[in-house]
């Protein structure tokens, strides 16, 4: 290359600098843009939102979630030994709030019947199409419903009820060892965590007490 087209082009090249430096740095590639934080929604955006439900105890409530699947019971805490008005419930979360369950006990043969929950934030209106039994309060079929709202909120991921008497091991293996006297038949657990047909749960007691089951021993969902 001529020594003049050498010079030109290396003095080229430092305006070219000069120009970056002087105008502020290196351009930012094109369509680059900060992506806000969205703080807000339009009402279409909301209704196609799943409905927020918290898993916990809510006094007379206990409800788990696992994905959409939401379960629960509910026990009148006025009756001695859960005898008073008691009805199990199963439902899906999705983008309609109250969300619909089924109700029923899953002890007799009675045919369920629905119930709708309106999500409040960390309270809820209960509102069923019939009383589960006469020991049941009005509440549930009247047009207000009846109000509860949040204890303690839990990790549980589905509440649960024993249909044939089960052990209760320390680990999730038959040889381990058994922590007490067998689960009985109606006895109310929630689930904290699985292992292939292994659950880890928690007795609803109200003494906390934890330990392993197995799956079988628990009545089966008809909702899922």
């Amino acid at each position: 290359m001529h020594p003049f087209h050498s010079q030109w082009s290396l003095w080229s090249l430092c305006g070219l600098v000069f120009c970056l430096t002087a105008c502020g740095g290196t351009p930012e590639p094109s369509g680059f843009e900060d992506n806000p934080i969205k703080t807000s929604w339009t009402q279409s955006e909301l209704d196609k939102m799943d409905v927020y439900a918290i898993a916990g105890d809510y006094y007379e409530i206990q409800i788990g979630i696992k994905g959409k699947e939401l379960t629960g019971i509910y026990r009148d805490p006025q009756a001695p030994n859960g005898e008073g008005c008691r009805f199990f419930f199963e439902g899906v979360i999705g983008t309609e709030n109250p969300i619909e369950v089924q109700c029923y006990d899953p002890t007799n043969t009675k045919a369920s019947f629905k119930g709708f929950f309106k999500i409040l934030g960390d309270a809820m209106i209960i509102q069923l199409s019939e009383l589960p039994s006469d020991n049941c309060t009005g509440e549930f079929t009247d047009k207000i419903g009846r109000s509860v709202v949040l204890d303690t909120k839990k990790e549980w991921s589905a509440i649960r009820m024993i249909q044939h008497p089960t052990n209760l091991h320390e680990k999730p293996i038959l040889e381990s060892t058994k922590l007490e006297e067998a689960l009985k038949r109606g006895t109310v657990v929630a689930v904290l965590e699985q292992r292939n047909t292994w659950l880890r749960i928690e007795i609803l007691d109200g003494n906390e007490t934890t330990g392993w089951i197995s799956q079988h021993g628990l009545y089966p969902l008809i909702e899922f």
